[in-house]
This record gives structure tokens, sequence and C-alpha cells, in this order.
């Protein structure tokens, strides 16, 4: 059993869709996209299988994010009938949290392609424990990040096992 801290910096693009249909009748939609620098901080516990050179893993943790933006593309529409006409990108950094911490928890496993080179594939779940809302803009309080991320990876020893 192998226990490891890990940790990193990553650009992270979050975001979301909302559908909405409008009194005449038509679609429309509006895209809310957030984006970070995390700094995710896990710990776990491998277990590696030396004869047929597989690993199992599970990781927890939590990821501080600071907001580098926050924009929304929504619909525009002719006042007197509502039709869609494009779309318009509104820049709402100011009115959003700048910080968001999440909680993470991972699971994946591995297979040793040489002495030193791992393949790796996780899946990676995520949920906000703060509101990512302020007063000024959907301040309920409620609202959070959560997402599930597929990884595949390369692991590369620095020195032979």
């Amino acid at each position: 059993m192998i226990k490891t801290i890990l940790a990193g910096l990553i650009y992270q693009p979050r975001g979301f869709k909302d559908n909405f249909d409008a009194p005449n009748g038509e679609k429309a939609t509006f895209k809310y996209n957030y984006n970070y620098v995390s700094v995710p901080v896990k710990i776990g516990f491998a277990n590696v299988n030396i004869e047929n050179n597989t690993m199992g893993f599970v990781k927890v943790g939590l990821i501080p994010a600071l907001l580098v933006n926050a924009k929304a593309t929504i619909p525009v529409s002719v006042f007197d009938t509502a039709n869609v006409t494009g779309t318009q990108t509104i820049d709402f950094t100011d009115v959003v949290s700048k910080f968001d911490l999440a909680g993470v928890i991972e699971a994946g496993g591995g297979s040793k392609v040489t002495d030193r080179l791992w393949l790796t594939v996780s899946v990676m779940y995520q949920h906000s424990l703060t509101s990512i809302t302020k007063a000024e803009f959907a301040g309920d309080g409620k609202t959070r990040h959560n997402g599930i991320t597929l990884q595949a990876g390369l692991k590369w020893a620095m020195k032979k096992e």
C-alpha cells in the first residue's frame, strides 16, 4: 500500500448552460463560463500488484480556486417580436465570488508499460463547498460548481523501481 500527497496548479474552466423558452415559443440558451486557477491538494492510497503490473488508487482532497474571469453568452432578441437574432457576451466577473473551495474524490487504476512508465485512467468527482454567487448576482448562496472528470495519463518514475 503506497500513500501519496499530491498538489498541482491547474487552469480550470467551469460553467453551465441554461435553456429558456421565450414567450413566442422560440428556444434560447444562456451559457455561463467561469475560469479559475486552482491548486488541488489530494491525499491517496495506491495498491500495486507487482505480479501483473497493475495498480488501483483512490484520492480525496480539496481544490481552492481563484476566479480569473466570469462571462455569460446570452441571446439577443428583437424587442417587439422576441425573436432571437444572435448572442452577446457579458463580463460579470465583478459580481460573483472570487474564491471557490471544492471537495474532490478520485478513483482509478493503471498498468505498467515499461520499467518507469505507467498508463493510468481515473474518474474524479468535484463539488464546491462554497457558493459561487454574491448578493448582486443570484445571491441565494446555493449556487455551487460540481462536475465529473475522466482522465487518462502517463506516470513517469524518476528512478527505476
